[in-house]
């Protein structure tokens, strides 16, 4: 049985540290490792010496051919104009692979590609991607990685991000829609985000929570996201249409399906409308029902999940609502 090959997670204030006192040393080894860590995950790819090679040779010729020879001319420099080009190509394939293995896990893409080419938004991105990629290794290992610089500059990896693509335009395929006003300021305020594909119930288990502190599951083995599940004990019925009950009640909140063992609902937040998935699944032989509260842009929630599944489970165990969900049934 072949074991699938991930990479390592580095979080970013190790790539960032690192970079900083070997004078961006580490960070060439840092972006050699990763396209081969890719490579092997993927099956296919380039590889740390095809990215990185033609980008050195094209930088450092003309530097090579001046120490030996002073005569050589000054435009012989625009030999390093081809090595920077390729860097971006490298680079624009990377931030796309990144994403496209996000949406092969069922989770939105967290990278705007096309912020490659607008200086300010190219650090942006390249901070992003170190970040998130960290973050995916992390999750196909089960482990938790943590980052303090996305956790002291959340803005950095969620409401920013969407501010600024209202102000200059939507990604489409990687690349810039400009917005008319009303658009611009309707996406400039919102902060929705996209709906994870991989919600549901697969084999008896809800989805795992992201490596990010900005979720929790009943399901879940580590205890940063572990919650305890609601417990019920008149029939399975009853449990859940007191549930959607207490659920309907809640402002700002959709339900998005219901069935008899499973819902699904957004909860929208008021000031900033961010948007949290919260889905519930009812197990009827072990009664009890699975829980898991996930937001969907940024790292921390400062415990909002976690408080609100809280506060439902002590409005679900609450003897006059089990009484009132009975009287109406």
């Amino acid at each position: 049985m072949t074991t699938q090959s991930f990479g390592t997670p580095r979080p970013l204030w190790r790539v960032v540290l690192f970079s900083a006192i070997t004078l961006l040393a580490y960070y060439g080894y840092y972006k050699w490792v990763i396209q081969d860590e890719l490579r092997r995950y993927n099956g296919t790819g380039w590889s740390g010496a095809v990215s990185l090679l033609p980008f050195g040779l094209g930088v450092t010729l003309p530097l090579i051919l001046a120490w030996l020879d002073p005569d050589v001319p000054s435009e012989f420099g625009w030999f390093s104009l081809p090595g920077v080009i390729w860097i971006y190509i490298v680079q624009f394939k990377l931030y796309r692979t990144v994403n496209r293995m996000y949406r092969d896990a069922g989770l939105p893409a967290p990278l705007v590609v096309w912020w490659l080419f607008i200086p300010g938004l190219n650090l942006i991105v390249g901070l992003r991607q170190i970040h998130f990629l960290s973050q995916f290794w992390a999750m196909k290992q089960q482990t938790s990685i943590v980052d303090p610089i996305a956790k002291a500059l959340p803005v950095l990896f969620a409401a920013i991000a969407v501010a600024i693509i209202g102000l200059v335009g939507l990604p489409a395929s990687g690349w810039a829609v400009p917005l008319q006003p009303p658009v611009l300021m309707g996406s400039l305020f919102s902060f929705t985000g996209e709906r994870p594909t991989n919600l549901g119930v697969n084999g008896g288990f809800l989805a795992p929570c992201p490596t990010s502190p900005n979720c929790v599951s009943s399901q879940s083995l580590d205890q940063e996201h572990q919650i305890a599940p609601f417990t019920y004990t008149d029939s399975a019925l009853e449990a859940m249409q007191r549930l959607k009950t207490i659920i309907t009640g809640l402002p700002r909140t959709q339900i998005v399906q219901a069935t008899d063992t499973y819902l699904y609902a957004e909860f929208t937040s008021k000031l900033m409308g961010f948007v949290d998935d919260v889905e519930f699944y009812l197990d009827p032989e072990a009664q009890v029902i699975q829980v898991r509260s996930a937001s969907r842009l940024g790292e921390s929630d400062l415990g909002v999940n976690r408080q609100r599944i809280e506060a439902i489970a002590n409005q679900f165990n609450r003897p006059s609502a089990a009484s009132a969900s009975t009287a109406s049934s």
